[in-house]
């Protein structure tokens, strides 16, 4: 209710999308550990004042993006085992929607197709029943609260062909994904050469089939640097180009 109230000022300093923090109920109050993903009472608000911010801020011309937390859900009741990895609410999955190679959390699916989160059990989405849910939970939240896209996150925890699958059901107006890793470092002093870490964040885009941009963590992280110790050469890469992804598409061709 508070951001309703700033929506005409947010918009008439040129602003054309905002991105609204997860809106699911949650182990943690940021609302990063999703639990029942039907529930949209959350320590922001109901899920009628979200709706109603959504429609103010498109009366104000603006876009809104969801943020979808798809890589990990926390559960509702322990297995045999008192293990937490069992769901309730709409979506009652059991073990098989949980990876298995995660120690944790004794999931039943196949192995994490990235990285693991180790803080809540993590989605196995290989399984063409999560697939199909989280698909028409998407839908669902396009429709009933009115987002435009999304801001998806932790995606270097499952293969980028998943979000296209995502995205071609829901027909964002645009995506943007959180592929957050560690730059090169050599004996803690950042390198020059961060082609490296640009060109994970590319192969990513390139698994979307181009259907999601990303976050330049890239370009993020060598700002700190040259701007903390007025390092400025970081600035350009080996090539004299910039460094991160606004200047990536000389490393890997990204889908026109």
């Amino acid at each position: 209710m508070e951001l309703k109230e700033k929506a005409s000022e947010i918009s008439s300093l040129g602003f054309t999308v905002i991105w609204l923090p997860p809106p699911t109920e949650s182990v943690s109050p940021e609302g990063y550990m999703p639990k029942d993903l039907y529930n949209l009472n959350s320590r922001y608000g109901t899920i009628d004042e979200l709706k109603e911010l959504v429609k103010s801020l498109h009366e104000v011309g603006l876009k809104v993006l969801g943020d979808a937390v798809l890589n990990h859900r926390c559960a509702h009741f322990k297995n045999q085992n008192g293990i937490w990895n069992i769901f309730g609410g709409r979506l009652n999955w059991d073990d098989r929607a949980v990876v298995g190679d995660d120690p944790h959390f004794q999931g039943r699916g196949n192995k994490s197709s990235g990285d693991n989160f180790h803080a809540a059990p993590n989605i196995d989405h290989s399984q063409e029943f999560v697939r199909k849910d989280l698909k028409e939970w998407l839908g669902w939240l396009r429709e009933e609260i009115g987002y435009d896209g999304w801001r998806l996150d932790f995606v270097r925890g499952f293969w980028g062909g998943y979000v296209k699958d995502y995205l071609d059901a829901s027909e964002p107006y645009f995506s943007v994904g959180e592929y957050w890793d560690s730059l090169s470092y050599t004996y803690n002093e950042m390198d020059h050469n961060q082609d490296a870490h640009r060109q994970r964040i590319i192969d990513w885009i390139n698994a979307t089939n181009g259907t999601a941009g990303a976050f330049d963590v890239t370009t993020k992280g060598i700002l700190h640097s040259a701007l903390e110790r007025c390092e400025y050469w970081r600035l350009s890469d080996q090539k004299g180009k910039p460094p991160g992804l606004l200047d990536g598409g000389h490393l890997a061709p990204l889908p026109s």
